[in-house]
This record gives structure tokens, sequence and C-alpha cells, in this order.
């Protein structure tokens, strides 16, 4: 009799947890219908991709303790504490930035994006951080070459999928050596496989700052007009706004000049 009692309860207990799960009577009829749909952005995490092979805008500190470092790290950083939320870095190529944002496989991506028509099509953009003003000719010390019109029927290094790439096309080299780092398109220069390397501002002087001074030089510079920003769904556009508000508190407060004073040794940067 008594195991009988016990094996009352135990069902008894059993279906109703089954209904509070489930949701029976007027509980389940006012409770939330699920859904599959991922959430875009955390309120408390901001998954960011970037591409950490770019010196000074950003580059792996320490890999094995998955720290990165530069102007752009330290920038999203600031973005994102102004916003109230943490930044989860991913680690992409340059060229699956665009599609990783536009899949909302993370929630923002920042590698010195280039904003433009063709890009907008699949994303959108906060309003631009940082604007250059050329791009700069990449020579072994002694070259001849210092124009743009020098490059055509030359062998030109520059990276993959990049403003820079669109340009050196328009320019009909003989060759052109694309890569994936802009390391590997200079060092292109240095070893002889191209003749010239086309490159950010940036991230030219950086590397021959660094040693690269030592066989290469500044050919000469080609004028151009590139704001980058950081890239956002086209479908969040709270965090587009939200975004663009902690971008210009901190334009304006000193920390983006403070920024630009610890990572490029001259005023490159230009505000909005």
């Amino acid at each position: 009799m008594k195991n009988h009692m016990k094996k009352g309860l135990i069902l008894l207990a059993l279906a109703g947890a089954v209904c509070l799960i489930s949701g029976c009577g007027d509980a389940g009829k006012n409770a939330p219908a699920s859904s599959s749909a991922k959430p875009v952005v955390s309120s408390k995490v901001l998954k960011v991709a970037t591409e950490p092979y770019y010196p000074p805008f950003r580059y792996w500190g320490d890999s094995s303790k998955n720290q990165m470092m530069g102007f752009e790290i330290d920038l999203m950083n600031a973005v994102a504490k102004e916003m109230g939320t943490k930044v989860e870095w991913k680690d992409k190529n340059f060229d699956q930035l665009v599609s990783s944002v536009e899949k909302k496989d993370v929630d923002l991506a920042i590698a010195a994006i280039t904003i433009n028509e063709k890009r907008k099509e699949h994303i959108d953009f906060s309003d631009p951080y940082y604007k250059m003003s050329r791009y700069l000719i990449v020579v072994p010390k002694g070259s001849r070459i210092k124009t743009e019109d020098d490059l055509k029927d030359k062998i030109v290094a520059t990276k993959k999928d990049s403003t820079s790439e669109a340009k050196v096309i328009l320019l009909e080299p003989e060759k052109i050596v694309s890569k994936d780092h802009y390391e590997d398109v200079f060092q292109a220069v240095t070893y002889g496989n191209a003749e010239a390397a086309v490159s950010n501002e940036q991230a030219a002087m950086y590397y021959l700052r660094h040693g690269g001074s030592d066989r290469l030089t500044v050919g000469g510079s080609i004028p151009t007009e590139n704001n980058f920003g950081i890239a956002v769904s086209k479908d969040n556009q709270k965090l587009k706004e939200d975004v663009n508000k902690a971008l210009k508190k901190i334009m304006t407060d000193g920390t983006y000049d403070k920024l630009t004073e610890k990572w490029f040794s001259d005023r490159a940067a230009e505000k909005n």
C-alpha cells in the first residue's frame, strides 16, 4: 500500500513539473512565444571582429594570451566602455570581415575598413573615425619609381581586398602581388618579388620605422580620401546609433587625442 502511495506521489510531482515547463492551462496562454532567432548583440558583451596584423592600428601583443594591441583596439575598447559593454575580440581575415557582420556572426568589425558604396550594399557603418589622405609608394632604396604613373608595367605589391588594391588595379601594372597582411606586402618588395608596394600611410611608416628602412624607403604618394568606419549590420540601427553616440563622446572629450598621440608619431588622423 505504501509503495503504491509513493509511486502515486512521484507521478503527481512529475506531472506538475511537466505542466510548469510546457505551460498548462491559463499560464500557457500568457507565456511568450519562444524564438529561435539569435540576438544581434548582448547587453554585456560586443563581439567585434578584426584582423590583428596591421600595426599600429592593431596587432598581437601576446597571441598566447589572446592579447591584441593598437590604435583601433584601444579605440573600440573606449567606445564599448562608453556604451557600458565589454569587447570579445574575434580574429578574422580581412576578406571575412564584411561577411561576418552581414551574417551577424559578430556585432561589429573594426580594421581600417574604408567606407564605400560597394561595402554598403552588404553592411552599414558608423560615423568615420579616421581619415586617410594618401597612399604611400614603398620602394627599394635607389629605385626611380616616384609617382603612380611610374607603376605602370611594374610588379606592384598591395593588400588583398583593400582599397589600395583597387587603386593599383586602375594603374595597370604588369602584375599585382596581393598579400593578406601588410608585413608580407613590404617583404615582397624587400626580397625582390615586387618592384614597389602601395600601402596605407600609417602601415608603411610603421614598417619603415621598425626596421624596414634598412632596405626600403618612400618613393612617392598617391592622393586619396578614405574614411574608416566601424562596420555594423544593416539590421541593427540601434547599435549603430549607440556606437556613434559613444564615438562622438570620446572624440570630443580628449580620449581620441590621447590615442592618436599614443599610437601615431604624427597627426595623420583627423577628427570630424
